[in-house]
């Protein structure tokens, strides 16, 4: 049971490295060229939510069309800090930037997983949790697309983690600077009338 653990792990960690070697390559225009965008603008004092400031930036990289159309800033004004450390003049070297962060990312997700879900003391559990996350199609397909799904799942766990204390609220307000979706956990909040985060 372990050897096929450790197998599928390595296997999919192999696939994880190669899709992210081939964005490096050939960078996603979704979602990664809108990413990049916005925090080019915001280093260069522009408004993000002018879209012709957002084109100017994606000139040299020949957007298209359709990604033109789409090339709005949709985020709260404090979700530009997420963006800004990808101000790099070559695109690609702000995806290798971002790949690592995205590892990191997953790292400390397993970590969290196993702390909160699984035995802290058990070393199979921690490969287990590791394959699992892997194989996951969503967490391939968000490294693929360069997307923030595991940054607003690992703010969402540290949430709820630390619900009952300040923290949990830091993490709450994070993880909607992420991705405003996660509003829908101050649902959560109101019903146990936890008002201290």
């Amino acid at each position: 049971c372990i050897g096929a653990t450790v197998a599928t792990l390595i296997f999919f960690t192999i696939d994880i490295i190669t899709v992210m070697v081939t964005n490096i390559i050939i960078v996603p225009e979704w979602d990664f060229y809108l990413f990049w965008s916005y925090g080019r603008t915001a280093v260069e004092g522009l408004n993000p939510y002018m879209q012709n400031n957002l084109i100017h930036m994606l000139t040299t990289l020949h957007p298209s069309e359709g990604l033109v159309t789409e090339l709005f800033f949709f985020y709260p004004p404090p979700s530009l800090f997420l963006f800004v450390p990808l101000d790099f003049t070559y695109i690609h070297r702000a995806y290798i930037l971002w790949d690592i962060i995205q590892c990191l990312a997953l790292v400390f997700l397993v970590f969290l997983l196993k702390k909160h879900f699984w035995s802290p003391n058990n070393d199979n559990d921690t490969l287990s949790i590791s394959a699992l996350v892997v194989l996951f199609t969503p967490t391939v397909f968000t490294i693929e697309m360069g997307q923030l799904n595991i940054f607003l799942l690992l703010f969402v766990l540290l949430f709820w983690q630390t619900r009952n204390t300040f923290w949990g609220g830091i993490w709450l307000a994070i993880a909607c600077f992420v991705k405003p979706i996660a509003l829908f956990l101050l649902l959560y909040v109101v019903l146990k009338r936890n008002w201290e985060i």
